[in-house]
């Protein structure tokens, strides 16, 4: 009987948004960014002050994970809306609510399929999430108690408590130091070629590519060992997959 891909490793760790956790980064025209503000609380911005608040944060931070400048040292929500005149003057208590209204934006929903996957994971292997987040991390972590996961996961490195975001390898290196094993030894799995796929084959992880939809790996990038389109495809994936597992991608 052939041997399953993953006892290769001793722990498997994971991104998390379009890897476990979907219909997340809840961004853009149409949201209705007031419900939530209101939900925590507010009350002195209206909605029209608040949807060009949240635009203009949005832009900047985006453009800010984009500048390679920025990777080992990515500032948080409350810092952007401080640095940056939003054209509104915001009190200490609101910015503290537009912190969580951000995360509450960024969360997305992990399925019952999903969850099964990462308990049947954490049965034979070390769990560990490495996730980029701009908001509050406490919102991520109850959805990750209400999947029923939470406590799946040995350590989690969520971006924002470290300031720095994936690619960099200050965050990884976060990851590498708390499970205490060689890169070999670790199943890195993620949806992002640059930022998973290519980020944590240079330190010398395994890497598998959650190829959602019909992607095209792009080029100038160390290639994943595997390609899934799903993360369940892993607990059946056997060694001799890998060959398979390149086709579709360049």
């Amino acid at each position: 009987m052939k041997r399953r891909l993953i006892d290769q490793f001793d722990a498997i760790l994971l991104d998390q948004g379009q890897t476990f956790m979907f219909e997340n980064d809840r961004f853009g025209a149409g949201i209705d960014y007031f419900s939530t503000y209101v939900q925590l609380g507010g009350q002195s911005l209206t909605v029209e002050q608040l949807n060009h608040i949240i635009e203009q944060l949005f832009r900047q931070m985006l453009a800010l994970s984009r500048n390679p400048a920025h990777y080992d040292s990515f500032p948080s929500v409350s810092r952007v809306l401080q640095d940056f005149a939003m054209g509104v003057d915001l009190c200490d208590a609101d910015i503290q609510r537009l912190e969580s209204l951000v995360a509450l934006h960024e969360v997305g929903t992990i399925s019952g399929r999903h969850a099964a996957t990462l308990r049947s994971f954490c049965k034979t292997h070390r769990l560990g999430i490495v996730s980029n987040i701009w908001g509050n991390k406490l919102p991520f972590e109850e959805n990750l108690k209400r999947a029923g996961v939470f406590q799946c996961f040995e350590h989690i490195i969520w971006s924002s408590d470290h300031g720095c975001i994936k690619p960099s390898a200050k965050l990884f290196g976060h990851a590498l130091q708390r499970f205490k094993l060689s890169p070999s030894r670790i199943l890195f799995v993620g949806d992002h070629p640059m930022r998973d796929v290519d980020a944590s084959k240079t330190l010398g992880c395994y890497a598998v590519w959650v190829r959602n939809g019909d992607g095209v790996y792009p080029e100038g990038l160390r290639t994943p060992d595997l390609v899934v389109t799903d993360l369940e495809e892993l607990l059946s994936a056997e060694q001799g997959a890998v060959a398979n597992g390149r086709a579709g991608h360049r």
